[in-house]
């Protein structure tokens, strides 16, 4: 504030005139055309708001609330927001939810923030209807409702809340409590974007490389965005960056920026890039072996599965280290348990292999392997239960019928050889009702699905023709 601008307000202060005294603790607090003093601007404002002077009583809530010039102390913050809260005052309103959302050192009461956060919200405060908006989406203190989410988020974005602006788009681009709206989506994250939301801009930088949500593909501008959050430091940004190097989305590919910009990533513990720095000198021309394995350790040590993975056929190899089989399936099995489907039926193959893992197949170890990644919906899992089922490995008697349950998972996924094996299990009558309909049904979808696999395409195509000639003399013997 300009001197005489200071001399007039303090002057009116002296007074008693509660605006100036709260104005002159403001600039107090602030800093503005004084030295900067907190416990200065609580005595002017604490004489304003004795006076019933809600902006005052606010600030001194905001005082208690961040420890300025007094010990922070939230019970005290709560009493003086509420004071200004009952007089209308929306942005106590606001602050006094937001204490009650967060608990505070006390409970969270998510009934008292929505009471609040409504009052303040229907007054307009923007603030507060991000955050109403928030509760609906969450379900607390108020019942679950995305439409009235989405409701809240609109206001709030529609009086320029740049945060709810970035979610409202994300809202109409996956059709959460609106019509999905690609033209809305792109719409409201652009202006959130120009309004410096990381997020938003970064969704837009994804929009522009790929084209997608009918926003024209635009590499430059993609760089662009994402060079602007990774300044910010964005993990997530200085990975894409390191995308489009390799990738050469920008015209051409190149590698060793890449690697700058997944080691940036990296420093960040971003997960994917961690991953990809080990994939990349892994496949690498030629490969490095040390620096691929390095990466995957790391990846490993702070629970990356797929990385334990790859470091687990490396020691397995001996590629970057001396092949260490021992070391290799140990931490096979930590990628397994670590929920890798891969790594799963690698041990259940491993298990049920003729020398197995320790000299000889250990099939319950197989089966129990091969169960984790079935229950995640692998086909091939699926299949080799199946296989293993109609072997009878397990108990020294085969179980059709199993075998022909697991047959079934594995075919609804579409997996080629589980389509022929349940084929041939409804051609031979083995766990299930002998059916020529059903056989050349399933031996059909097989050879569609075989692809390259001329093997299978063979096989299938030889039982077609043995099933059809079968039917062709049953049909000729019973003229």
């Amino acid at each position: 504030a300009e001197p005489i601008q200071l001399s007039k307000i303090e002057a009116k202060a002296k007074k008693g005139n509660g605006d100036a005294q709260n104005a002159l603790g403001k600039m107090f607090a602030t800093g503005d055309g004084v030295k900067q003093d907190y416990e200065t601007a609580r005595t002017w404002w604490l004489k304003a708001a004795n006076k019933g002077h809600a902006g005052a009583q606010n600030n001194i809530g905001a005082l208690y609330e961040n420890g300025h010039g007094v010990k922070q102390d939230n019970v005290e913050a709560a009493k003086w927001y509420k004071k200004a809260a009952t007089q209308g005052l929306a942005i106590a309103q606001n602050n006094l939810a937001a204490l009650y959302e967060s608990g505070g050192g006390a409970p969270a009461n998510y009934v008292e923030a929505a009471i609040w956060y409504r009052k303040a919200a229907e007054q307009g405060y923007a603030e507060a209807m991000n955050n109403l908006a928030s509760l609906y989406a969450n379900g607390q203190g108020v019942k679950q409702n995305q439409k009235e989410a989405a409701l809240w988020y609109r206001k709030a974005a529609e009086k320029g809340h740049p945060y709810s602006q970035y979610v409202l788009g994300m809202l109409y681009e996956n059709g959460n409590g609106v019509k999905q709206d690609d033209a809305e989506a792109v719409k409201w994250i652009k202006k959130a974007a120009e309004q410096g939301i990381e997020m938003a801009q970064g969704e837009l930088a994804l929009l522009y490389l790929t084209g997608g949500r009918g926003v024209s593909k635009n590499p430059a501008e993609a760089k662009k965005l994402f060079l602007a959050v990774a300044e910010k430091g964005s993990d997530s940004a200085m990975f894409n960056l390191g995308v489009m190097y390799e990738s050469g989305a920008l015209g051409i590919a190149d590698t060793q920026q890449a690697i700058d910009w997944y080691s940036k990533a990296a420093a960040k513990e971003n997960y994917a890039a961690i991953y990809k720095l080990g994939e990349l000198y892994l496949n690498s021309t030629p490969p490095d072996y040390n620096k691929a394995l390095e990466w995957f350790l790391k990846g490993d040590d702070i629970g990356i599965a797929a990385a334990t993975y790859q470091a687990a056929k490396m020691y397995a190899a001996g590629k970057g280290v001396a092949a260490n089989v021992t070391k290799g399936n140990e931490l096979l099995e930590k990628a397994g348990n670590r929920g890798f489907i891969e790594a799963q039926i690698t041990l259940g193959r491993l298990y049920s292999s003729e020398k197995g893992k320790d000299g000889a197949p250990d099939y319950k170890a197989a089966v129990e392997w091969y169960k984790k990644a079935a229950d995640q919906n692998s086909p091939i899992a699926q299949n080799n239960l199946g296989y293993l089922y109609a072997r009878g490995v397990l108990n020294g008697e085969k179980d059709a019928e199993e075998a022909v349950a697991w047959y079934r998972k594995a075919a609804g996924n579409g997996y080629p050889l589980a389509l022929f094996n349940l084929a041939y299990h409804y051609h031979k009558g083995l766990g299930v009702e002998k059916s020529v309909s059903q056989s050349l049904k399933y031996y059909r979808k097989a050879i569609d699905a075989a692809g390259t696999d001329e093997n299978l395409r063979r096989r299938s195509e030889a039982a077609i023709e043995e099933l059809n000639k079968i039917s062709a003399e049953t049909n000729q013997s019973q003229k």
